[in-house]
């Protein structure tokens, strides 16, 4: 009679396994969690100190690529001192801000068609250059992403479930405002110094920062060669990053 109560009580106790187990589970997801926390604070620093160390890597990368490009505009002018323009009769003498330009249109891949090489010294150098370049652009890619990363001080101030993401939609309205920024100048710029229409400067501020590059339209002035020189650069790279931001919001 004992065994048969003992065995009865026995089967009314609860079981205690599937509490454990979710326990242990509990468990394993706060190490998980503390895990991609530690990994957040090592890619992108835990502090004000270490953001601008962040900062000073990508200035340091971005000189690197100044330094590359005005390397290519030298030896660009001293392979091909002169060059053949389409839809423009004629030749003309490559000037080093004609050199740093075409560069610049080359390693965003931009490519208008403007400025054509017409010997094979220059297209060997080219075919090596623009293949070292996009090494270069995917690194300088990589490591200038802390512009739309959160700030990780809010993380060790906030452990919520909010704290604890990218907050992705405040990423893409910061890089939505920087296209538009950086679209807005340019039409801007380009309808006052190379008397563009303002339907030209657009379309034209499109097809290239999206590397279309039709050609049709390109700057002829000095101002605006040297200008696009800065904006095509920035504005690719800024509309790159606007694409990502999408991609992690969907």
């Amino acid at each position: 009679a004992r065994s048969a109560s003992a065995a009865v009580l026995h089967e009314q106790q609860p079981d205690k396994r599937p509490h454990e187990e979710a326990l242990r589970q509990g468990e394993r997801a706060r190490r998980d969690a503390a895990m991609v926390f530690v990994f957040l604070k090592s890619a992108y620093g835990g502090s004000k100190r270490s953001n601008w160390g962040q900062l000073g890597i990508s200035l340091g990368l971005f000189i690197g690529m100044a330094a590359y490009i005005l390397v290519g505009a030298a030896l660009f002018l001293y392979l091909n001192p002169t060059y053949v323009s389409q839809g423009v009769e004629g030749t003309f003498n490559t000037t080093f801000l004609d050199a740093t330009y075409f560069m610049m249109v080359t390693i965003t891949t931009v490519g208008y068609g403007e400025i054509v090489t017409e010997n094979d010294e220059t297209k060997v150098f080219l075919t090596v250059y623009i293949l070292l370049s996009l090494v270069l652009v995917g690194v300088l890619l990589e490591v200038t992403d802390f512009v739309f990363q959160i700030d990780v001080e809010a993380l060790e101030e906030d452990d919520s479930k909010e704290a604890m993401v990218f907050r992705p939609r405040r990423k893409l309205l910061w890089a939505i405002f920087l296209v538009f920024l950086v679209m807005l100048s340019s039409a801007i710029f380009f309808v006052f110094h190379e008397d563009f229409t303002a339907v030209d400067a657009m379309y034209f501020t499109v097809v290239s920062l999206t590397t279309v590059g039709y050609g049709d339209i390109t700057p002829r002035t000095d101002e605006g060669k040297l200008f696009s020189v800065f904006w095509i650069g920035l504005g690719c790279l800024t509309l790159f990053r606007t694409v990502g931001a999408l991609m992690d919001v969907m």
